[in-house]
Formats: C-alpha cells, sequence, structure tokens
C-alpha cells in the first residue's frame, strides 16, 4: 500500500528555562495532553482515512493475546528517563514495568505487546528534570539519544509549555517530533494506569474521543467518518473532565450536540477520552483496528524483531576480573517457550572457582555489592539458580553453563512457568580471587523476550 507520510523537519531549539514546580499527584489528574490534531495537520490526517491506511483486511482482528500464546506483534520501546545531575530521583525501574504491563493489557486483546529494547537510557540534568516550560524545550528533550525503529519514551519530573502543565505529549505517524514524553506523576501512579497507554494510542494515529479539529461529531454518529476522532464506534465526547465524570466513573454532564441539540452519552471508561485518569480502560473495536493497521501500514519498522523472541545485552562489558578481562554471557537455543530449550553460557572467567546464575523481571540501576568487585544490574522479584545441580564451577575452562528449565524458574518467592510474551533478565555471579582476597564480580546482563 504506497500511502504519503509527511513528517516535517525538525526544527525545535532548547532555550533557558525558568523554574516551575513539578505537579502533585492530585494535580495531575487534570494535566491535559498536548497531542492535538492542529490545523495543518488534519489535511494529513484525513488523507490518510481516505487512502484505507487505517482499513484491516476484511476488518478481522487477530485473536486476542494470552499468555498461553504468543503475541502477534511485539513493539519495541525505547526508555529515557531524566533524573537531576547527580543521578538521583528520576522514575523508578517499578514504575517503568508498571507502565509497560498496563500497555500490555490494553493492548493484549489485539495481539500487540510491548518490550523494553534496550538499557534505560538515563539523562542527568537538572533543567531537563525541573525546568521545562516551553514547547521547544519539551521537543529538544524528545530527539536525545533517540533510537530508531523504536518507540522513544521519555520520563520527566516536569512537562510544561506555554500554555501550561502537561502529563504526556505523543506524536502521530506525520507529526514533526517522532517520540513520546510523560510526566512522573502522571505515570503508573495508584490512580492513573491509563495515561501511558493514552500516549501510546496517539503514536498509533488515534484522536481524543472528543477532537473537534476535524468538525463537531453528532451524537446520531450521521458524520462519524468525517469528524471528531474519525471513529465510529466511539460515542460522540463533549470533552469529558473530573467535573462532568464522578469517582465512580458515572457522566453526569448536561450538554447536548450542536447537530440535532441531542444530548451527548459519551463513554467514560474510553483511554482516549479526557476522562478520570482512573476511570479509563478500554478501547473500542474500531479504536483497535485503526491502531492495528496503523502499526502494519504506517510503522511497519516497529515490526522488526529487535525484542520479540531475542536478546538484549546490558551493563556490558563488565568489570574485568582476576584474568584481566570481563567474562561474558550468552545463550544458545531457542526462546520460544514451548521448546523450553535455553542455555545460559558464561566464558572468560577465572579458573578453579564456582558460581550461579540469577534472574530478575527488570533491568536496574547497576550496584556494586559490599565485597564484590563488579555491577549487579537486575531487579524486581528476584532468582537464583543455587539448587543442587544449578551451581556451576570453572575448572580448567573458565566456562559456566546452565540449561533452564522455563517450567521451574525461581524467584524469590517460588518456582514459576516462563509464559510467552514474558521478558526476564540474567546474570551470573561468581568468587574470584584478587590481591590474595577473596571477592566476586558479575558477567555482563541479558534481556530475553520469550515467544
Amino acid at each position: 500500500m504506497n500511502i504519503p507520510i509527511h513528517r516535517p523537519a525538525l526544527g525545535w531549539t532548547l532555550a533557558t528555562a525558568a523554574l516551575l514546580g513539578a505537579a502533585s499527584l492530585a494535580g495531575a489528574q487534570e494535566l491535559p495532553c498536548g497531542s492535538e490534531l492542529e490545523p495543518w495537520q488534519v489535511p494529513h490526517a484525513i488523507a490518510l482515512q481516505e487512502a484505507g491506511a487505517y482499513d484491516w483486511p476484511d476488518q478481522a482482528l487477530p485473536q486476542p493475546f494470552s499468555f498461553a500464546g504468543a503475541p502477534s506483534y511485539v513493539v519495541p520501546l525505547t526508555f529515557h528517563v531524566v533524573r537531576r545531575s547527580n543521578g538521583s530521583e528520576g522514575l523508578s525501574m517499578a514504575r517503568l514495568q508498571t507502565a509497560l504491563a498496563d500497555a500490555n493489557s490494553h493492548y493484549a486483546p489485539i495481539g500487540i505487546q510491548f518490550c523494553i529494547a534496550g538499557p534505560i537510557d538515563y539523562i542527568d540534568d537538572d533543567a531537563l528534570y525541573f525546568d521545562i516550560d516551553t514547547r521547544a524545550e519539551v521537543d529538544a528533550l524528545r530527539v536525545m539519544n533517540w533510537v530508531p525503529n523504536t518507540i522513544n519514551i521519555y520520563f520527566t519530573e516536569v512537562l510544561d509549555t506555554e500554555s501550561g502543565g502537561l502529563c504526556g505529549i505523543s506524536a502521530f505517524t506525520f507529526s514533526a517530533v517522532q517520540s513520546i514524553a510523560m510526566r512522573n506523576s502522571c505515570t503508573a501512579t495508584s490512580t492513573n494506569h491509563s495515561t501511558f497507554s493514552h500516549e501510546i494510542g496517539h503514536y498509533f494515529d488515534l484522536y481524543h474521543t472528543h477532537t473537534t479539529s476535524t468538525g463537531d461529531e453528532c451524537v446520531d454518529g450521521s458524520n462519524c467518518a468525517v469528524a471528531g476522532d474519525l471513529v465510529c464506534d466511539t460515542p460522540a465526547d463533549p470533552r469529558l473532565s473530573s467535573s462532568t465524570v464522578t469517582s465512580s466513573c458515572v457522566y453526569v454532564g448536561g450538554e447536548s450536540d450542536n447537530c440535532n441539540n441531542d444530548p451527548y452519552a459519551p463513554q467514560v471508561e474510553n483511554l482516549m477520552s479526557y476522562s478520570r485518569k482512573q476511570c479509563r480502560d478500554l478501547f473500542t473495536t474500531g479504536q483497535y483496528t485503526r491502531a492495528l493497521a496503523t502499526l502494519v501500514n504506517l510503522r511497519p519498522e516497529l515490526a522488526l524483531p529487535i525484542c520479540a523472541g531475542g536478546v538484549v545485552e546490558y551493563c556490558s562489558p563488565g568489570t574485568p576480573n582476576s584474568t584481566g578481562q570481563p567474562s561474558t554471557m550468552s545463550l544458545q537455543g531457542s526462546g520460544l517457550v514451548a521448546d523450553n530449550n535455553l542455555t545460559l553460557r558464561t566464558t572468560g572467567l577465572p579458573l578453579g572457582q564456582f558460581g550461579y546464575y540469577l534472574n530478575g523481571r527488570m533491568q536496574a540501576t547497576p550496584v556494586t555489592p559490599p565485597g564484590s568487585q563488579g555491577s549487579f544490574c537486575l531487579g524486581g522479584n528476584l532468582g537464583r539458580y543455587n539448587a543442587p545441580g544449578e551451581i556451576g564451577f570453572t575448572g580448567m575452562t573458565g566456562e559456566i553453563a546452565l540449561t533452564l528449565d522455563l517450567t521451574q524458574t525461581p524467584t524469590s518467592q517460588s518456582a514459576v512457568s516462563i509464559l510467552s510474551g514474558e521478558t526476564w533478565h540474567f546474570q551470573l555471579w561468581h568468587r574470584d580471587w584478587v590481591n590474595n582476597s577473596s571477592t566476586s564480580n558479575f558477567s555482563n546482563a541479558i534481556a530475553v523476550t520469550f515467544r
């Protein structure tokens, strides 16, 4: 399908910022999204619509994804976390993993899952953490350390423009800047598990259900294909807010449309609305169709096998051990859960030492434990492969290998089965002898997204 995509050249520069305070979690409830269709973008949106860019063959969606089977598409994300200049604060790995889980849940019905494609990019800069208050500064952040063929997502404490604070801002396929920025207080909080998925929705060319850039949508749906969000199974929306949606997620507004004076009956649960953040938890079939067609027709680079059933290496190279070189962990076998045939192998280890593998569900900021010379890089619910038969000895080869049983994966609580679509992280710990003293070290780390 030959569909024109217009992406204007970037022209943003970083200006001097003025200090603005970060919004509280309560205030974040009312912060808007910066992803609005601008007048110059409307012709591109309509042209893509008319060209069939958002049509899915036979309007048939893939079977819903469940952890009993592999997803149809694994979309790679690159996370950029802004922190203080001294490396402190910033969004935690736990919150990043929660945001990822939220998105995987919301997009599972169309076979889309998301993975972290590589190491977290930490940007340590007080100005970018506290002082972003213009659109130019927002967009300058959104191109820093940009990684191709992934959705680049930036997380910072303050995300303001000349018009005020934002919860997030994303990109349509025809936007000038191709990335997402999120305010920390709007990301994976106890009352907001929706903004992250909302911004990804924009990246798949979903518009706000209340948008009027294309014209006012009539309640009776008579112009739904050419007005509003251009999706016909999302009810017309008067622009919801916490003043028109109760804490019980009930619409109490009394607005009527400009077409026939019909009263609005909006969908307060829709993820692309401005309903209360905790109320938003669904997409319609029409939105799912549009999102999936955007991925396949307009963003095919996101369907590359960057982390689907593959590996991502980080904390590499590790700290040199007593051999003078760092050890190197690699994988052999299959990333398919059904095969249950994956071996971890680490070479370049000191002779005559023992070690064992560890696992975790996330990448963590590297730390050097007491008594060690290397960096430990795993986080989350940690597991140790130190049962009988699992502890390795380097002997005269300087290697330790372990074939995993994916149905008996150790965690801090009990053994679990690794499921298709899950990402697990692995690293080797080993003993060493340096300067006549006993110490320890670590290999590099590897993340595996299983299929």
